[in-house]
């Protein structure tokens, strides 16, 4: 079933937005990625959105959030450095998933890159999150490299 949503240019002004998605990315991660549940704390949160919020200053980084019913249910922030493209983060609540609003801000972020004449488009995937790796391969991504992290060696 797919919601109908709005979706719309995010500014730097909107912090407290900004920080409610990325709590629950922050939120979603823990509880899918063993990897990921210590990295995420309130600071970590809010140096994450203190920098997201710097960054939508500058010119090669851009936002939107996406409206349903009147409220904020998804979120998506982009950014470019020549010809290449990152989706830095994309978040849809749990009330809203399954209902086309990733997609939709997939979209919207298709039309950024093709003005700005951004070619290829890259993103990360944290380890034990099948979902979104299904929802990422459903739209053309694959998997080109794994990244592997350990604090010590041996």
């Amino acid at each position: 079933m797919t919601m109908q949503a709005t979706i719309r240019t995010v500014s730097a002004k909107e912090r407290d937005l900004v920080r409610m998605f990325l709590q629950e990315l922050a939120d979603y991660q823990r509880a899918v990625s063993a990897s990921y549940a210590a990295r995420y704390t309130e600071r970590t949160v809010d140096d994450w959105t203190e920098a997201c919020c710097r960054e939508l200053v500058a010119d090669h980084s851009w936002a939107a959030v996406a409206e349903g019913s009147g409220s904020p249910v998804g979120f998506i922030k982009v950014s470019a450095e020549g010809s290449s493209g990152t989706i830095d983060d994309l978040v849809v609540l749990p009330r809203a998933r399954g209902k086309g609003i990733g997609t939709s801000l997939l979209a919207w972020a298709q039309r950024e890159f093709d003005a700005r004449g951004i070619k290829e488009v890259e993103l990360t995937v944290s380890e034990g999150n099948d979902s979104a790796l299904a929802f990422y391969e459903r739209h053309g991504f694959q998997t080109v490299t794994r990244t592997l992290r350990t604090g010590r060696i041996g």
